[in-house]
Protein backbone atom coordinates (compact mmCIF):
# COMPACT_ATOMS: atom_id res chain seq x y z
CA UNK A 1 0.00 0.00 0.00
CA UNK A 2 1.57 3.47 -1.20
CA UNK A 3 1.85 5.85 1.71
CA UNK A 4 -0.28 8.59 -0.30
CA UNK A 5 -2.94 5.89 0.31
CA UNK A 6 -2.90 4.99 3.53
CA UNK A 7 -2.41 8.66 4.35
CA UNK A 8 -5.94 9.46 1.45
CA UNK A 9 -7.78 6.48 3.87
CA UNK A 10 -6.28 7.99 7.56
CA UNK A 11 -8.14 11.61 6.11
CA UNK A 12 -11.49 9.77 5.23
CA UNK A 13 -11.38 7.99 8.93
CA UNK A 14 -11.14 10.87 10.39
CA UNK A 15 -13.26 13.48 8.79
CA UNK A 16 -15.90 10.25 9.16
CA UNK A 17 -15.37 10.13 12.90
CA UNK A 18 -13.91 6.94 13.02
CA UNK A 19 -10.90 7.51 14.41
CA UNK A 20 -9.32 10.62 15.91
CA UNK A 21 -6.91 12.41 14.60
CA UNK A 22 -4.13 11.29 17.12
CA UNK A 23 -2.60 8.68 14.81
CA UNK A 24 1.68 8.86 15.54
CA UNK A 25 2.75 6.70 12.44
CA UNK A 26 1.86 3.99 9.97
CA UNK A 27 3.63 1.07 8.96
CA UNK A 28 3.27 -0.50 5.58
CA UNK A 29 3.50 -4.34 5.68
CA UNK A 30 4.29 -7.21 2.50
CA UNK A 31 0.72 -7.95 1.53
CA UNK A 32 -0.64 -11.13 -0.27
CA UNK A 33 -1.05 -11.04 -4.22
CA UNK A 34 -3.56 -8.14 -4.43
CA UNK A 35 -3.90 -7.13 -0.78
CA UNK A 36 -2.08 -4.29 0.70
CA UNK A 37 -1.50 -3.59 4.81
CA UNK A 38 -0.78 -1.01 7.01
CA UNK A 39 -0.63 -0.86 10.43
CA UNK A 40 -2.16 2.42 12.18
CA UNK A 41 -0.20 3.36 15.70
CA UNK A 42 -2.85 5.59 18.23
CA UNK A 43 -1.76 7.95 20.73
CA UNK A 44 -3.07 5.78 23.41
CA UNK A 45 -0.42 2.88 22.09
CA UNK A 46 -3.52 0.73 20.50
CA UNK A 47 -2.78 -0.55 17.01
CA UNK A 48 -5.09 -0.92 14.00
CA UNK A 49 -4.91 -2.50 10.89
CA UNK A 50 -5.85 -1.03 7.73
CA UNK A 51 -6.23 -3.16 4.66
CA UNK A 52 -7.03 -2.44 1.06
CA UNK A 53 -8.10 -5.14 -1.55
CA UNK A 54 -10.18 -5.61 -4.65
CA UNK A 55 -13.92 -4.92 -3.50
CA UNK A 56 -14.81 -7.97 -4.40
CA UNK A 57 -12.44 -9.90 -2.20
CA UNK A 58 -12.56 -7.55 0.33
CA UNK A 59 -16.10 -8.01 0.62
CA UNK A 60 -15.93 -11.93 0.82
CA UNK A 61 -13.46 -11.04 4.02
CA UNK A 62 -15.55 -8.47 5.52
CA UNK A 63 -18.31 -10.73 5.06
CA UNK A 64 -16.36 -14.28 6.87
CA UNK A 65 -14.92 -11.89 9.83
CA UNK A 66 -18.64 -10.76 10.53
CA UNK A 67 -19.82 -14.31 10.05
CA UNK A 68 -17.36 -15.43 12.32
CA UNK A 69 -17.42 -12.54 15.28
CA UNK A 70 -17.42 -14.93 18.41
CA UNK A 71 -14.50 -17.11 17.44
CA UNK A 72 -11.11 -15.57 19.18
CA UNK A 73 -8.25 -15.95 16.79
CA UNK A 74 -10.03 -13.99 14.16
CA UNK A 75 -9.84 -10.41 13.79
CA UNK A 76 -12.45 -7.98 14.87
CA UNK A 77 -13.35 -5.53 11.93
CA UNK A 78 -13.65 -2.18 13.52
CA UNK A 79 -14.99 -0.24 10.21
CA UNK A 80 -15.37 -1.73 6.94
CA UNK A 81 -15.39 1.15 3.83
CA UNK A 82 -19.32 0.59 2.49
CA UNK A 83 -17.94 0.45 -0.92
CA UNK A 84 -15.33 -2.26 0.37
CA UNK A 85 -12.48 -0.18 -0.54
CA UNK A 86 -10.90 -0.89 2.87
CA UNK A 87 -11.31 -2.22 5.96
CA UNK A 88 -10.02 -1.15 9.41
CA UNK A 89 -9.62 -4.73 12.27
CA UNK A 90 -7.78 -5.15 15.56
CA UNK A 91 -4.06 -5.55 15.30
CA UNK A 92 -2.78 -9.17 17.16
CA UNK A 93 0.13 -8.99 18.86
CA UNK A 94 1.94 -12.06 17.47
CA UNK A 95 4.51 -13.78 15.61
CA UNK A 96 4.02 -15.32 12.22
CA UNK A 97 6.66 -17.88 12.67
CA UNK A 98 8.86 -19.14 15.83
CA UNK A 99 9.16 -21.90 17.85
CA UNK A 100 5.89 -24.08 18.30
CA UNK A 101 4.73 -27.31 18.15
CA UNK A 102 2.92 -28.81 14.79
CA UNK A 103 0.80 -31.11 16.70
CA UNK A 104 0.04 -28.67 19.52
CA UNK A 105 -0.75 -25.70 16.91
CA UNK A 106 -3.50 -28.08 14.36
CA UNK A 107 -5.08 -28.96 17.49
CA UNK A 108 -5.35 -25.56 18.63
CA UNK A 109 -6.64 -24.51 15.05
CA UNK A 110 -9.67 -27.62 15.28
CA UNK A 111 -10.64 -26.46 18.75
CA UNK A 112 -10.50 -22.79 18.64
CA UNK A 113 -11.63 -22.04 14.78
CA UNK A 114 -12.40 -25.61 12.76
CA UNK A 115 -15.06 -26.72 15.41
CA UNK A 116 -16.67 -23.27 15.38
CA UNK A 117 -17.24 -23.86 11.63
CA UNK A 118 -21.34 -22.84 10.58
CA UNK A 119 -23.17 -23.95 7.82
CA UNK A 120 -22.81 -21.20 4.72
CA UNK A 121 -25.74 -19.17 4.61
CA UNK A 122 -26.01 -19.13 0.89
CA UNK A 123 -27.59 -22.85 -1.20
CA UNK A 124 -25.76 -24.61 -4.30
CA UNK A 125 -22.90 -22.69 -4.05
CA UNK A 126 -19.26 -24.03 -3.44
CA UNK A 127 -15.85 -22.51 -3.63
CA UNK A 128 -13.85 -19.00 -3.11
CA UNK A 129 -17.20 -16.79 -2.63
CA UNK A 130 -15.89 -14.41 -5.28
CA UNK A 131 -16.21 -16.66 -7.48
CA UNK A 132 -18.55 -19.74 -6.73
CA UNK A 133 -19.23 -22.89 -8.61
CA UNK A 134 -21.82 -25.28 -8.56
CA UNK A 135 -20.31 -28.47 -6.63
CA UNK A 136 -17.28 -29.32 -4.09
CA UNK A 137 -16.04 -31.64 -7.06
CA UNK A 138 -15.88 -28.60 -9.59
CA UNK A 139 -13.64 -26.69 -7.16
CA UNK A 140 -11.43 -29.21 -6.01
CA UNK A 141 -10.94 -30.52 -9.66
CA UNK A 142 -10.18 -26.97 -11.12
CA UNK A 143 -7.32 -26.95 -8.56
CA UNK A 144 -6.04 -30.40 -9.35
CA UNK A 145 -5.78 -28.98 -13.01
CA UNK A 146 -3.82 -26.15 -12.33
CA UNK A 147 -1.32 -28.53 -10.20
CA UNK A 148 -1.26 -30.74 -12.69
CA UNK A 149 -0.28 -28.38 -15.05
CA UNK A 150 2.69 -27.08 -12.89
CA UNK A 151 3.31 -30.89 -12.04
CA UNK A 152 3.70 -32.55 -15.35
CA UNK A 153 7.08 -32.46 -15.01
CA UNK A 154 7.82 -33.34 -11.60
CA UNK A 155 5.32 -36.05 -10.68
CA UNK A 156 3.79 -38.60 -12.73
CA UNK A 157 0.56 -38.81 -14.95
CA UNK A 158 -0.48 -41.73 -12.57
CA UNK A 159 -0.09 -39.40 -9.30
CA UNK A 160 -2.68 -37.26 -11.49
CA UNK A 161 -4.80 -39.51 -12.35
CA UNK A 162 -5.20 -41.18 -8.73
CA UNK A 163 -5.55 -37.56 -7.17
CA UNK A 164 -8.21 -36.93 -9.89
CA UNK A 165 -9.79 -40.16 -9.06
CA UNK A 166 -10.22 -39.22 -5.54
CA UNK A 167 -11.65 -36.08 -6.17
CA UNK A 168 -14.87 -37.44 -8.64
CA UNK A 169 -15.43 -39.46 -6.02
CA UNK A 170 -18.34 -38.51 -4.33
CA UNK A 171 -18.69 -40.97 -1.49
CA UNK A 172 -15.41 -38.92 -0.32
CA UNK A 173 -17.16 -36.75 0.93
CA UNK A 174 -19.29 -37.02 4.57
CA UNK A 175 -20.74 -34.35 4.81
CA UNK A 176 -23.37 -32.80 2.29
CA UNK A 177 -23.85 -29.07 4.29
CA UNK A 178 -21.58 -26.86 2.65
CA UNK A 179 -19.66 -24.83 5.92
CA UNK A 180 -18.08 -21.33 5.49
CA UNK A 181 -13.95 -21.70 5.69
CA UNK A 182 -11.10 -19.47 6.26
CA UNK A 183 -9.70 -20.49 2.56
CA UNK A 184 -6.26 -19.84 3.13
CA UNK A 185 -5.77 -21.75 6.29
CA UNK A 186 -1.86 -21.83 6.19
CA UNK A 187 0.87 -21.85 8.80
CA UNK A 188 2.09 -18.48 6.58
CA UNK A 189 -1.61 -16.76 8.00
CA UNK A 190 -0.91 -18.19 11.76
CA UNK A 191 0.47 -15.74 14.66
CA UNK A 192 1.86 -17.17 17.81
CA UNK A 193 2.65 -16.09 21.28
CA UNK A 194 5.03 -17.70 23.58
CA UNK A 195 4.52 -21.11 20.99
CA UNK A 196 0.68 -20.30 21.22
CA UNK A 197 -1.43 -20.19 18.32
CA UNK A 198 -2.91 -16.63 18.90
CA UNK A 199 -4.46 -15.06 15.91
CA UNK A 200 -5.46 -16.78 12.24
CA UNK A 201 -4.98 -13.58 10.07
CA UNK A 202 -6.23 -13.04 5.80
CA UNK A 203 -8.76 -15.43 4.81
CA UNK A 204 -10.06 -15.85 1.55
CA UNK A 205 -13.39 -17.27 2.32
CA UNK A 206 -14.79 -20.43 0.54
CA UNK A 207 -17.45 -22.62 0.78
CA UNK A 208 -16.74 -26.39 1.63
CA UNK A 209 -15.89 -29.02 3.38
CA UNK A 210 -14.09 -28.44 6.78
CA UNK A 211 -11.84 -30.70 6.37
CA UNK A 212 -10.20 -28.67 3.83
CA UNK A 213 -8.58 -26.22 6.05
CA UNK A 214 -7.21 -28.37 8.75
CA UNK A 215 -5.38 -30.32 5.55
CA UNK A 216 -4.40 -27.00 4.00
CA UNK A 217 -2.95 -26.16 7.48
CA UNK A 218 -1.07 -29.21 7.77
CA UNK A 219 0.14 -29.26 4.30
CA UNK A 220 1.00 -25.76 4.34
CA UNK A 221 4.51 -26.11 5.20
CA UNK A 222 6.63 -28.93 4.44
CA UNK A 223 8.00 -29.82 8.84
CA UNK A 224 6.02 -32.87 10.25
CA UNK A 225 3.93 -34.05 7.78
CA UNK A 226 3.34 -37.35 9.43
CA UNK A 227 0.37 -39.34 9.53
CA UNK A 228 0.13 -38.93 13.41
CA UNK A 229 0.41 -35.39 13.23
CA UNK A 230 -2.63 -35.21 11.30
CA UNK A 231 -4.61 -37.57 12.51
CA UNK A 232 -4.38 -36.78 16.26
CA UNK A 233 -5.91 -33.27 15.14
CA UNK A 234 -8.79 -34.92 13.34
CA UNK A 235 -9.27 -36.44 15.87
CA UNK A 236 -10.63 -34.16 17.95
CA UNK A 237 -12.56 -32.55 14.89
CA UNK A 238 -16.70 -32.83 15.60
CA UNK A 239 -16.93 -33.33 12.11
CA UNK A 240 -16.16 -36.90 11.88
CA UNK A 241 -13.99 -38.40 9.01
CA UNK A 242 -12.88 -42.30 8.37
CA UNK A 243 -9.69 -42.94 8.30
CA UNK A 244 -9.27 -43.62 4.18
CA UNK A 245 -11.09 -40.73 3.36
CA UNK A 246 -8.59 -38.61 5.49
CA UNK A 247 -5.68 -40.59 3.73
CA UNK A 248 -7.42 -39.32 0.36
CA UNK A 249 -7.87 -35.83 1.47
CA UNK A 250 -4.33 -35.10 2.85
CA UNK A 251 -3.09 -36.65 -0.81
CA UNK A 252 -4.91 -33.99 -2.69
CA UNK A 253 -4.31 -31.30 -0.48
CA UNK A 254 -0.67 -32.00 -0.98
CA UNK A 255 -0.73 -32.40 -4.31
CA UNK A 256 -2.28 -29.15 -4.92
CA UNK A 257 0.16 -27.64 -2.13
CA UNK A 258 3.26 -29.24 -4.13
CA UNK A 259 2.42 -27.48 -7.16
CA UNK A 260 1.96 -24.18 -5.68
CA UNK A 261 5.36 -25.10 -3.49
CA UNK A 262 7.13 -25.44 -7.57
CA UNK A 263 5.19 -22.22 -8.00
CA UNK A 264 6.15 -19.97 -4.95
CA UNK A 265 9.29 -21.84 -2.70
CA UNK A 266 10.98 -24.36 -4.82
CA UNK A 267 13.65 -24.77 -1.84
CA UNK A 268 10.60 -26.24 0.02
CA UNK A 269 10.43 -28.75 -2.76
CA UNK A 270 12.28 -32.01 -2.05
CA UNK A 271 11.16 -32.19 1.44
CA UNK A 272 7.57 -32.39 -0.01
CA UNK A 273 8.31 -34.99 -2.44
CA UNK A 274 10.02 -37.44 0.58
CA UNK A 275 6.34 -36.77 2.26
CA UNK A 276 4.36 -37.45 -1.23
CA UNK A 277 5.92 -40.89 -1.28
CA UNK A 278 5.59 -41.16 2.48
CA UNK A 279 2.07 -40.84 2.03
CA UNK A 280 1.67 -42.94 -0.95
CA UNK A 281 3.35 -45.54 1.07
CA UNK A 282 0.22 -44.63 3.85
CA UNK A 283 -2.05 -45.73 0.94
CA UNK A 284 -0.50 -48.72 0.34
CA UNK A 285 -0.86 -49.79 4.02
CA UNK A 286 -3.70 -48.72 5.32
CA UNK A 287 -5.40 -51.36 2.35
CA UNK A 288 -6.01 -48.16 -0.61
CA UNK A 289 -4.30 -48.33 -3.93
CA UNK A 290 -1.85 -46.61 -5.91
Amino acid sequence: MQRCRVESIIKELIKKGIIDKNVLDFKLFNGGTSSQIGCLRMEDGKKIVVKSNVPKVLEAEIYFLNFYQDVSLFPKIIYADPAFKYILYTYVEGEMSGDFQRKDALKDLVHKVINHYKPAETHNIWGLMEEPVSSWQDFLSAEVEVADERLSAILSKEDYRLIKSFVMNSNRNELDTPYLLHGDCGVHNFLFKNSNLIGVIDPTPIIGMPIYDLVFAFCSSPIDLSWETITEAAEELKFPIMEENLIKEVMIGLYIRISRCVAYHPNDLPMYLKAWSEWKEILKRKGGTC
